[in-house]
C-alpha cells in the first residue's frame, strides 16, 4: 500500500501544525462493508495505533490499516485530491478492485485476491 507525493505532503503539513509534544498524526485507511460497490474506503486522522494495526511510513508520512483493509488494499495508491467539488484522501488506484462507483469512494472487489 502506498502514498502518493500529494497525500505524503499534506500528511506532513498537518503534522506540520501539530503544538510541540503532541502525538505525530497518521491516515487511517479502512474498508467496510457498503456504498454503491459493495465495500466502502474510509479515512480519518489518529495517534494511536491499535494492537495488530500495520503501519507504513512513506517520507515521513504514516498510514495504517488493519489486516482486513489490507487484504482489499494491498497495492493500492491513496490520493490527496483538491478540487472545487471536494478536499480529502481518496484511493487512486486498487488493484485488489474489479470496479468503483462514480463517486469513488465505494468498489466492488475482485472474485479472487490471487
Amino acid at each position: 500500500m502506498g502514498l502518493s507525493e500529494t497525500a505524503v505532503r499534506r500528511l506532513r503539513e498537518v503534522n506540520a501544525k501539530r503544538i510541540e509534544g503532541d502525538p505525530e498524526i497518521f491516515l487511517r485507511v479502512t474498508v467496510d462493508s457498503g456504498g454503491c460497490g459493495g465495500f466502502q474506503y474510509a479515512f480519518s486522522l489518529d495517534t494511536v495505533v491499535a494492537e495488530g494495526e500495520i503501519c507504513f511510513e512513506y517520507d515521513g508520512a504514516k498510514v495504517v490499516v488493519d489486516q482486513v483493509t489490507l487484504e482489499y488494499m494491498e497495492g493500492s495508491v491513496v490520493d490527496f485530491e483538491d478540487t472545487l467539488m471536494r478536499a480529502g484522501f481518496a484511493v487512486a488506484s486498487n488493484p485488489k478492485a474489479s470496479s468503483k462507483c462514480g463517486c469513488g469512494t465505494s468498489f466492488t472487489p475482485l472474485d479472487d485476491f490471487s
